[in-house]
């Protein structure tokens, strides 16, 4: 049922909910198109442009486009089927990127990339319309084939490969904008089956906007990013928050050294023990940093706004910190409630409770406001702390 909700919500509500809505009288469908369209539009880019949502932002453009050929009196026949083909070359091109922040520099390019098809697409239509009547009127196979369609067989064709493209890219990665921007081919291609009612193609076409701008939305609840040993944000939640980054921040993975020898020497419930005493401590690290459950012994750091000199000075204030103070083993008969006074002294007559050193490895990597993809941040962050654990262990043994 829960993949069924991942899949249908909130696409399939849209699509449901603006199919009932075509389906009204004249007079209301000619209300709701008015001015519902609109807003609908501009709360979807304001949900994209908060979340760092470059893509939706502009497919949501391309939609507005759409919309605006649908709800033109001087629309001609050519207009909003074309219009429906440049939303369509923008998801096949679009749908396979990643997201970036709208004002970064790889946003500006995809916004700027829509922008621009849109621009050339409304200039042929008024420089050039009968070269856009011979384009649309190719026929790549039999007219019997596609007649039930209503739509101009390029335009067919390409938002067939548009849909196809959003699903393999929605079956390969699963997140909630891809499955969104599949939703909105489906009803785009239903706003161009009511060329000649722009009412009622306006209202699929609100619902295609409102579909990619709430798939921006996270549905999942709060507890299913949260890493149950350590109750730290787990990696899906860092790789969402990694998308979100631009201009000057650091990525450090923080390694516990040795940590297999917790669970060797002492078992796994002290290495559980010292999973939740690292995490506590590095959740209270200076500098406005988040931390994550990377996997395993290892942590996330993120510092937005901060250089990777600027993050590696705080971990190494947490690192002394942690050395300074060390973790005291919980020995089996040893009271779960502490004790208020100082009372006796090891009253079993069996060994002092031993206090056990833990050490961390930390790498650091910084975007030095390049505009550096976040996987690759995380990623040489992640080489640093290898090489640091290396010089760990080679001091551990000389």
């Amino acid at each position: 049922m829960k993949r069924i909700l991942i899949w249908c919500v909130p696409g399939g509500l849209v699509l449901l909910v603006s199919v009932s809505l075509v389906l009204g009288s004249d007079a209301f469908v000619e209300r709701v198109s008015r001015g519902l369209p609109w807003l609908a539009y501009g709360a979807a880019l304001l949900l994209a442009t908060t979340a760092h949502r470059s893509r939706v932002v502009a497919l949501v453009l391309v939609v507005l486009a759409v919309g605006a050929a649908a709800s033109s009196e001087a629309m001609g026949t050519s207009t909003l089927p074309f219009a429906g083909g440049i939303f369509a070359v923008s998801v096949v091109v679009l749908a396979p990127l990643k997201d970036r922040g709208a004002v970064s520099a790889m946003g500006l390019l995809q916004v700027g990339g829509a922008v621009a098809l849109i621009v050339s697409g409304g200039s042929l239509l008024r420089l050039a319309p009968g070269a856009i009547d011979a384009l649309l009127a190719i026929q790549l196979i039999p007219t019997v084939a596609t007649r039930w369609s209503l739509l101009p067989q390029p335009v067919l064709a390409a938002l067939v490969l548009a849909f196809i493209t959003a699903l393999a890219v929605a079956l390969v990665r699963k997140g909630p904008v891809e499955i969104g921007i599949m939703w909105s081919v489906a009803l785009v291609g239903s706003a161009l089956c009511f060329a000649g009612e722009g009412g009622r193609a306006s209202i699929l076409l609100m619902g295609a906007g409102l579909s990619l701008g709430l798939s921006v939305l996270d549905q999942s609840p709060a507890w299913v990013f949260k890493d149950e040993l350590t109750g730290l944000p787990g990696r899906r939640l860092l790789l969402q928050d990694l998308q979100t980054m631009r201009g000057i921040y650091a990525a450090a993975i923080v390694d516990i050294d040795d940590f297999g020898r917790f669970n060797e020497r002492y078992g796994h419930d002290v290495g559980d023990q010292v999973l939740r005493m690292v995490a506590t401590r590095l959740a209270k690290a200076p500098g406005g940093s988040r931390a994550y459950r990377y996997g395993g012994d290892e942590f996330a750091v993120l510092f937005p706004g901060a250089t990777d000199q600027e993050a590696m000075h705080h971990l190494q204030g947490f690192q002394r910190s942690l050395e300074e103070s060390p973790f005291g083993l919980r020995r089996w008969r040893r009271p779960r409630v502490r004790p208020q006074g100082p009372g006796p002294l090891n009253l079993d007559g069996g060994e002092p409770a031993r206090r056990l050193s833990v050490r961390v490895s930390v790498g650091v990597a910084g975007s030095a406001g390049a505009d550096s993809p976040p996987d690759s941040v995380l990623g040489r962050a992640d080489q640093a702390v290898h090489r640091a654990r290396a010089t760990a262990q080679g001091q551990a043994h000389a």
